[in-house]
């Protein structure tokens, strides 16, 4: 409408002067029926205190071929801040550091939470910790200069941290002495010489040196230092060792069918110790006439995984290179190739269907839903892990949605709504991928998923919400003398024999601290419940695999499930349920 409408007004102007005035009037009455809002908010400390002058990002999710700049507004005297005239959509908020307090780190098996405009949030900063100590030569004289690093490798909760890499970095000052400050709650390692060149194609001093792990250690004997809340902890000293590291470097090759040929744009490179997961090194390729390399030193002796990748502003052009195992023993490696690889695609429509006696009306419209595309496998390399994490999209106007930037795998899409009114009725596929020519994509992918390929762009796919949804919230209550297992999981199984492969009407979630758990957006429907201990060998760093992704998962799940069954009727949100376990 608005392209045909601008078309019609260049047409008007052209011919008649006097129609300015009419072409502003028509396209104030345009946007205007375009709906806008705001999100407000305020930062305060964790006592409460509010925090001015700090920076709170708004970052859409992408929509349709792409997304967009954060938008950045700082806090005034009271800690308040807003994003104003913002389209109907859906946003994160992230608070940037700000001084000696930090946002709470949120765990890598957490989704990000998601805000629409109208709401108004509280965002509480923690005061982080202190390490302190002093760096020394192995004849006891002060390291002047050099840098310092903080790296977190495992929460507040012991949960490993996915991708650990540098928190903080300072620089020792003339008698050696270094203070971290701001640091999140949780284990971290310290070392000095842990950045330079291995974290920016920049010479700092000692280069050549691997990192020396406190107290005089390399990373396999390092000592572990634990900070909680506020606490400062001192006398965390590093002899430097002066242990000379190694030279890893090759070039990023991709983008014609010449192996020799050097790619324009420039790439990231990772290197990370293999098995700790730890990152050793993050550097960007060295774009020119002939070359595209790039280079990591001091890099110790072990094993690691390289693998580069280059975005795109639309995710269309995204790519990337499979991981390349690499061993460092006693030498430099060099001359090493890694070939960037196309990446995929998804695009489909999303549409609403009203039903004949709809929930209490509110305000949701379809620009409002979000999409989450989850990688079906458990990769077993560090970097192929994290590229699995969920990816997320909003649709436009119109529905329509592209997801970009998949690697190969398959995937499973999971709206996230706006609304508790609403359900997910079916995910259906009727396209093709450009991957794989004349390859129609398979009808129920609630169930299969969506199988790409490398480069492979997929379109067709319908998803179709539905009005009418139910949602039920209770508590896991403990029989009479006993007690409940720390980690619980509640699961929703459909009671309908007609229904045991409608992975859409499967849903499962962790209880909380308190034995509450929530479930909404169900289609209605008989339920029945089951509680499961969660395995002591799920791992903390990713989400889990739904139990009803496979066919004998959901098998187990209905044999499992308590025979009491719930009906849960259009529109009922069903609260104060209690399921003894």
């Amino acid at each position: 409408m608005k392209r045909a409408l601008t078309f019609n007004l260049h047409h008007l102007l052209n011919r008649c002067p006097f129609a300015l005035i009419l072409a502003l009037s028509l396209f104030a009455s345009v946007n205007a029926q375009q709906k806008r809002g705001s999100i407000t908010g305020q930062v305060v400390t964790d006592d409460g205190a509010p925090m001015s002058g700090v920076s709170v990002r708004l970052f859409a999710a992408p929509a349709g071929s792409g997304g967009s700049s954060p938008q950045i507004v700082v806090t005034d005297a009271d800690g308040n801040f807003q994003f104003t005239n913002l389209p109907t959509r859906t946003y994160s908020v992230a608070v940037m550091e700000s001084g000696a307090y930090s946002p709470p780190q949120r765990p890598a098996n957490t989704p990000a939470t998601l805000y629409r405009p109208g709401d108004q949030i509280a965002l509480r900063m923690i005061r982080g910790g202190v390490i302190t100590g002093r760096v020394i030569y192995a004849n006891g004289d002060p390291m002047i200069g050099v840098s310092v690093t903080a790296i977190r490798v495992r929460d507040a909760e012991g949960r490993p941290v996915q991708l650990a890499g540098p928190s903080r970095t300072r620089l020792t000052d003339d008698r050696g002495i270094y203070r971290l400050y701001g640091l999140t709650p949780g284990t971290y390692l310290v070392a000095n010489n842990y950045g330079g060149s291995m974290f920016a194609n920049t010479q700092l001093p000692f280069d050549g040196d691997a990192p020396t792990y406190h107290p005089s250690a390399t990373r396999d004997t390092a000592v572990e230092v634990q900070v909680a809340g506020s606490a400062e902890i001192s006398g965390i000293d590093i002899r430097h060792r002066g242990d000379r590291g190694h030279i890893v470097s090759g070039k990023v090759i991709g983008g014609s069918d010449s192996s020799t040929e050097m790619v324009s744009y420039l790439s990231s490179v990772m290197l990370l110790s293999s098995p700790s997961g730890i990152l050793a090194g993050s550097t960007s390729t060295r774009a020119g006439e002939g070359e595209n390399g790039f280079s990591f030193l001091g890099v110790p002796d072990g094993e690691y995984e390289l693998q580069a990748n280059r975005g795109s502003a639309d995710g269309e052009s995204s790519s990337f290179t499979e991981p390349r195992r690499v061993t460092v023993r006693g030498s430099d490696v060099t001359g090493l190739e890694l070939r960037l690889l196309p990446m995929g695609s998804i695009a489909g429509r999303v549409t609403l269907e009203t039903a004949p006696t709809p929930c209490p009306k509110d305000k949701s419209t379809i620009q409002e839903v979000l999409l989450w595309s989850r990688r079906e496998e458990q990769p077993t390399d560090m970097l192929s892990s994290l590229r699995s994490f969920p990816a997320f999209f909003s649709v436009n106007e119109k529905g329509e949605f592209k997801i970009t930037a998949l690697p190969p795998g398959r995937f499973h899409l999971s709206p996230n709504l706006p609304t508790e009114n609403w359900f997910v009725k079916s995910i259906a596929g009727s396209g093709t991928g450009t991957g794989a020519p004349g390859k129609s994509a398979a009808n129920d992918l609630a169930r299969s998923g969506v199988a790409l390929k490398s480069g492979e762009k997929l379109s067709g796919v319908a998803i179709t919400i539905a009005e009418g949804a139910a949602s039920l919230r209770g508590k896991v209550a403990a029989k009479a003398g006993a007690k409940l297992p720390s980690r619980l999981r509640v699961h929703l199984v459909p009671a309908e024999p007609a229904a045991t492969d409608e992975v859409l009407r499967y849903a499962e979630t962790l209880i909380g601290d308190d034995g509450a758990f929530t479930f909404t957006n169900l289609a209605p429907g008989k339920y029945r419940l089951l509680v499961r201990a969660v395995p002591d060998d799920e791992p903390a760093n990713r989400l889990p695999v739904p139990a009803a992704w496979d066919t004998a998962g959901r098998a187990r799940l209905r044999k499992d499930a308590d025979k009491n069954e719930i009906e849960l009727k259009a529109c009922q949100h069903l609260k104060d349920y209690v399921l003894t376990k």
